[in-house]
C-alpha cells in the first residue's frame, strides 16, 4: 500500500527539507497531487520548492518505523506564475536521519 503522503497519514511534522522558498512551499507541501492555493504567495501552496537551485537540497520522509519503500513517485508545481520540477534524484535511506546509505538499483546504479 502507498506510504501516506498523498492521504495525509504521513503527518507535516514527518516531513522536513534542506531549504524551502518560502513557507507556502515547504516540505510539509512534497505531497503527491496536492491543490495549490489561489495566489502565487498563499501560505499552502501546490509543491516542495528548495530555496536554492542546487545539486545538495533534499527532502526526508520520516516513517517512524522500518518500512519497505517500493517506488518514488515524483511530480512538478506548474502553476500561473512559475513552473518548478526535479530533474534527478537520488534515494537514500536511514534508521537514525544521521547515517544515510545511496539505495541502488538491481544494475547496482546509485
Amino acid at each position: 500500500p502507498p506510504l501516506g503522503l498523498e492521504t495525509l497519514k504521513i503527518t507535516d511534522f514527518q516531513l522536513h527539507a534542506s531549504t524551502a522558498k518560502r513557507y507556502g512551499l515547504g516540505a510539509h507541501r512534497g505531497r503527491l497531487n496536492i491543490q495549490a492555493g489561489v495566489n502565487e504567495n498563499d501560505f499552502y501552496d501546490g509543491a516542495w520548492c528548495a530555496g536554492r537551485n542546487d545539486p545538495y537540497q533534499w527532502i526526508e520522509v520520516d516513517a517512524r518505523r522500518l518500512t519497505k519503500f517500493t517506488g518514488v513517485i515524483t511530480q512538478g508545481r506548474n502553476s500561473l506564475w512559475s513552473s518548478n520540477w526535479v530533474t534527478s534524484y537520488r534515494v537514500l535511506v536511514s534508521n537514525d536521519s544521521h547515517a544515510w546509505t545511496a539505495v541502488r538499483n538491481e544494475s547496482g546504479d546509485v
